[in-house]
Formats: C-alpha cells, structure tokens, sequence
C-alpha cells in the first residue's frame, strides 16, 4: 500500500537518496549532458539527502521509498509570500499509478500559507511540464539558463491558489485549488479537457506518417485532425470574440470538410501539434478563470452560454476523434490508447497504443 509521509528514519534518507540519484538517470537521459549524469553519483545524493532533510515528504510502497519531494519558502526575491516545490521524482517503475499527484498534493498542502507556489523545470522536459500543467502550474516567463555539462534553459511555472491561503485545508487536488467541492461542474470540465487534450495530442502522434496524407471520402487525414483543432479554437470560448484571430496559415476552405484540398496540399504534423499547443494554453488560461455560477454566461452577447459553447465543443472534438481512430484502426490494427474517466497517464513518449509496440 503507498503512504506519503515525512522522512524520518535513517533508512527512509537513504532511501530518498536512491530516488533522487536513480531518478536523474531516468527523467533525464538525453535532456541533461550524459557527463554530468556520470558525476551525479548515488553519494552526491545521500550527502545532500542528509544536509537537506527539513520539508522532505516520502512516498512508501511497502517499505520501499519510491519517490519523493521537497518543498519550502521559495527561493529568491523576485517572488513575494511564496512557497517552492523544490524537487519532486518518481522511480520509473511507479511512473503512471499516481505517485506523483498523492506527492504534489501533499506538497502544496504543507504550503498551504503561501497564495502561489513555484517550481523550476527545465524547459526540455516535456513529460515533467505536462505534470504540472496537469496540477495547476503555468509558466509566468522567468527563465534562466544552468550549465549542466552544457547550457540548459530552467523555467519557473506557478500555481496560483485563487484566494485559498488556509494552512488547514485539505491537500489540494491536481489541475488547481478552484477544483474543489465548491464548484463541481467547472472542475469536471477542468479534467475532462485535460484528458481530452491528452488524447489528441497521443492521436496526431499515432498517425503513420504513410496515412498521414491518406484520402477518405476525398478528405486527407491532417485535414480531419486540423478541422477539429480549428473548431476547439475558434467556438470552445467565444466564437463572436472581435479578437480572435486565425492561425497564420489559415485559408478560408483549410478547416471545412466539405472542401476537397488540391493535389499536394498538407499541413504537416509539426505545424498540428505546435497549434494544438497554443490551443491547450489559451483553454487552459480560460478554464482557469470560470466559476460554477459562470457557466449560464452568454459570452459577448452570443447566443449560446458558456457551458452550451463548451459542451458543444467536447461533443465535435470526440466525434471527429472517433472518425480518426476508426481510419486508424482500420488500416494499421493498431488502437490509439484513451484515458477515459479514470485511466492513467501513460508513462514515456507518445504514441501510445493499447497492444505493445
């Protein structure tokens, strides 16, 4: 059964010092200059485990320490009343059953005092961003650049708590402190678009590269994909927004299905998932600022509300999703893995599929 608790004994110490050390080769292997991995050796890491042990929390599986993390006041002038998870690792072999989360929850519980919290990741940890865009975190814009055997750029992202600064209460559960009982629904709608950004991204990355251009019904693959994003783009928040604008690629027929491209025309996978990162962003950034008692806004005078715009949205999203997979599956006998309502997170790069590869 895992436990999260404070570090205590001398076994535990050592144990957290494995995890520290193990975790660098494992999170790090082709981010970080494969020297300064040799140099980051297992004694490195139980010195600074036993110089360091103030405001450790220890995951346990059974009597083995599995992952750890590391919080306190933060670190520097540059952000006032803060508090700072400092270093939060998981041995591989328990990434994906939610160590992680129960560490970051507990964390930000201790620092409940604090209005925001910081934590520092280096910009080329893709995997390591994903987890804690999924528990709140946004970047704000500071960056700095470390010398690990050769430049690496680190970024700040904060967790904001939205007015809760209350020691007592309860550990905070992932994708923010607004989620909490107090408003149910746009908790739900919280999670639920962080799955389903998940999925489209694994979905685009499932694609082969030989269906990419494949034809259905006229209509190429990358098409189908970009008239999905372009509708989460332009309807999930406010489609009568003066200030939207079109991706700069855009062409007025690109998004509509009932307009078979010319002969060569594509979008290429690069250019889809670096849009669908921006979307993911400006979803997040919105979701972030709704209230339950929001929800039956009309937005800029639109004739939908706010929950009818995002509901319609989750509606087209998984059915041209679902279309995609059907080609996929169809023509490679391979499925594109779903999360669902309680699945977790593959560990790894994606794709990932349901069989082995």
């Amino acid at each position: 059964m895992l436990i999260v608790k404070r570090m205590e004994t001398d076994e535990e110490v050592r144990g957290k010092a494995y995890v520290h050390w193990r975790s660098w080769q494992e999170a790090y292997a082709g981010i970080v200059d494969a020297r300064f991995l040799d140099e980051w050796t297992l004694g490195k890491c139980e010195r600074i485990a036993y110089r360091f042990p103030d405001g450790v929390l220890i995951a346990k599986d059974g009597e083995r320490v599995v992952g750890f993390a590391a919080c306190g006041e933060y670190r520097g002038e540059d952000l006032r009343d803060a508090g700072e998870v400092f270093a939060i690792y998981v041995l591989a072999d328990h990434w994906g059953q939610g160590v992680g989360f129960r560490l970051m929850r507990e964390a930000l519980a201790a620092l409940g005092r604090y209005p925001r919290v910081a934590v520092r990741v280096l910009k080329q940890n893709e995997r390591a961003i994903r987890f804690y865009e999924r528990n709140g975190f946004r970047f704000d814009g500071s960056e700095e650049t470390l010398q690990l055997g050769s430049p690496v750029i680190e970024a700040r992202m904060v967790f904001e708590r939205d007015g809760r600064t209350d020691a007592s209460d309860p550990a905070i559960p992932p994708l923010r402190a607004a989620r909490t009982a107090a408003e149910p629904m746009t908790a739900d709608i919280r999670y639920l678009t962080e799955r389903a950004l998940w999925e489209t991204e694994n979905l685009i990355a499932c694609v082969p590269d030989a269906l990419w251009d494949r034809r259905y019904d006229g209509i190429p693959v990358w098409k189908y994909l970009y008239h999905t994003l372009y509708s989460m783009d332009r309807w999930f928040i406010d489609p009568g927004d003066p200030a939207y604008t079109d991706p700069p690629f855009h062409t007025k027929r690109l998004a509509d299905l009932n307009a078979v491209p010319e002969d060569g025309e594509t979008l290429s996978r690069e250019l889809l998932d670096a849009y669908l990162l921006r979307i993911g962003s400006k979803l997040r950034a919105y979701l972030d600022t709704l209230s339950d008692s929001m929800l039956a806004e009309h937005p800029g005078g639109c004739s939908f509300s706010r929950l009818r715009l995002i509901m319609g949205q989750h509606r087209h999203w998984h059915r041209h999703m679902g279309i995609v997979y059907g080609f996929l599956i169809r023509d490679t006998g391979r499925w594109p893995y779903v999360l669902n309502m309680t699945g977790a997170y593959p560990d790894g790069p994606m794709p990932h599929y349901y069989d082995a590869p």
